[in-house]
């Protein structure tokens, strides 16, 4: 399956052209989140998808307890919200004509970490091919900070090992100052050579 996508942030659905654009993922927190995005795109003739869940990066619930979220009752990315994705795409997106948009509210953790799946997903699965999903997730949004427990989602449903490339990144990338496309691309296309040769 062929994909012509693009990843955002909430905000930017405003400034969506439905002639250019076939469907919509919205991966966002229960609530005003997806109460914006239906608002957003009611008047639009877009095939829009939403899963629920909230930008949790682990398992662990120490790490995002504070004094304003106590209450909060937090719902984890599963495999349940990937498989339904997987069905919605596989049903609905026929053709290379069409166009995705999946966003999430910033636009950098939970739509990377989905699109990078769903690339892989309906790949071959081979190691070039991983890359190469990586390689136009990184191009399209280069600040990104992958969501873990996305992947590792992911990785559960295709035995790959998607979390492990995405901290391989992390770590490449650390000590970079990555201030322009340019320097992106040049460090992306210089981290695949290094994964290719492994």
């Amino acid at each position: 399956m062929n994909f012509n996508f693009n990843l955002c942030e909430l905000n930017d659905l405003k400034y969506l052209d439905d002639n250019k654009v076939t469907h919509v993922l919205s991966l966002v927190r229960e609530g005003k989140s997806t109460n914006e995005t239906v608002e957003l795109l009611k008047d639009k003739n877009i095939n829009h998808h939403i899963e629920n869940f909230d930008d949790v990066d682990s398992l662990d619930k120490q790490w995002y307890d504070s004094d304003k979220e106590k209450n909060v009752k937090l719902t984890f990315p599963d495999k349940r919200h990937i498989m339904n994705i997987i069905e919605w795409l596989s049903s609905s997106f026929d053709n290379s004509k069409d166009n995705l948009i999946i966003h999430c509210q910033a636009g950098i953790s939970r739509s990377p970490a989905m699109m990078f799946g769903i690339l892989v997903y309906f790949s071959d699965r081979s190691k070039e091919s991983i890359l190469e999903a990586f390689k136009k997730v990184t191009l399209n949004r280069p600040f990104h900070y992958m969501n873990t427990l996305i992947l590792k989602n992911w990785d559960d449903i295709m035995d790959t090992n998607l979390v492990i490339l995405q901290k391989k990144w992390e770590n490449f990338i650390s000590d970079s100052r990555i201030y322009t496309m340019e320097i992106v691309s040049e460090k992306v296309n210089e981290f695949i050579i290094k994964e290719s040769n492994r």
